[in-house]
């Protein structure tokens, strides 16, 4: 009873303590500014598969997919991406499909049943998005 009439006294007749509403409206100004701060450094933008060929062709993004491919591709991969445990990724045949979102999603996603894991929670979009360059890079980008 006593932390009740103290729980009363200090959210109800004082405006000591923040009310539900108002922590809300502090969280959603929070995530407002750090998608804001994303926007601005150009992590938010919407990707496609022009946007994946692009980053395809940036050396410092494909090293960055590189090393990342290195140390958690590799070992199913193979280093130059020849296949072992995995599928090749360099051949022309593409067991998913060949489009550069595909191949973004069964990085992120996963195949379980071929035995490849989710990546995405892992690795989150940014090194997805590099590895997936990375790959493309060993592609020529088929003309329109």
């Amino acid at each position: 009873i006593a932390y009740s009439i103290g729980y009363w006294i200090y959210f109800q007749k004082t405006d000591m303590g923040s009310t539900p509403e108002e922590d809300l409206q502090l969280a959603l100004q929070t995530m407002d500014e750090a998608a804001a701060l994303a926007q601005a450094s150009g992590d938010s933008k919407p990707l496609d598969s022009a946007g994946l060929w692009a980053m395809s062709q940036d050396t410092e993004i494909v090293a960055a997919g590189q090393s990342t491919y290195t140390t958690m591709c590799a070992a199913c991969h193979g280093p130059e991406l020849q296949g072992a445990i995995g599928v090749s990724l360099i051949d022309s045949e593409w067991v998913h499909g060949d489009d550069p979102l595909i191949i973004r999603g069964t990085i992120t996603n996963g195949v379980l049943e071929k035995g490849m894991p989710p990546w995405g929670p892992i690795l989150g979009a940014k090194k997805v998005n590099e590895v997936t360059a990375f790959v493309l890079s060993h592609h020529q980008q088929p003309s329109s």
